[in-house]
């Protein structure tokens, strides 16, 4: 007997924007506030489907959603029992931190742009944040799975 819960974002953080004031494109305003939303569906989850009660968690996603179990599995488990047994099974979600063939970082460019202008500080492992020592330049790293992979302790297998 088990449950799953599928969720979909759109916010191209993986669910690690924090930002307070809204972006205004053709006259209406975007917000980018992924991880309160997913802060929302598990309190939502832990307080009216049981998600409290869980005794075994297996937290997945693929692609995005693979980025998503990186950057995410420990908050997660963070917020469940310490009886209940985690893990997490990402699949893909491993973008890599690299120029491209013609050796221009745009990826890691664009990434860099959408965690500050997200404010994905607080809305990615904090311990990798940690491991930054204060340089808030090289936050954003953060926001890629080979950054934050180290420093995950709930129980990974990246698939």
């Amino acid at each position: 007997d088990y449950s799953h819960v599928y969720l979909v974002y759109c916010d191209g953080a993986s669910f690690s924007g924090n930002r307070d004031s809204p972006s205004i494109v053709k006259g209406e305003k975007l917000y980018y506030r992924g991880h309160r939303i997913l802060k929302g569906i598990l309190n939502t989850l832990l307080q009216n489907y049981g998600l409290a009660s869980a005794e075994k968690v297996l937290i997945g996603g693929c692609s995005a959603g693979g980025l998503s179990t990186y950057l995410h599995a420990d908050y997660i488990h963070s917020l469940l029992p310490s009886t209940t047994t985690v893990k997490a099974a990402p699949d893909s979600g491993f973008f890599l931190l690299s120029p491209n063939i013609q050796g221009d970082n745009i990826y890691p460019s664009q990434m860099k742009t959408v965690f500050t202008f997200q404010n994905c500080t607080h809305g990615v492992n904090a311990d990798c944040i940690t491991s930054k020592h204060g340089d808030t330049e090289q936050y954003w790293r953060c926001i890629f799975a080979e950054e934050t992979y180290p420093y995950v302790k709930t129980p990974i297998m990246p698939l």
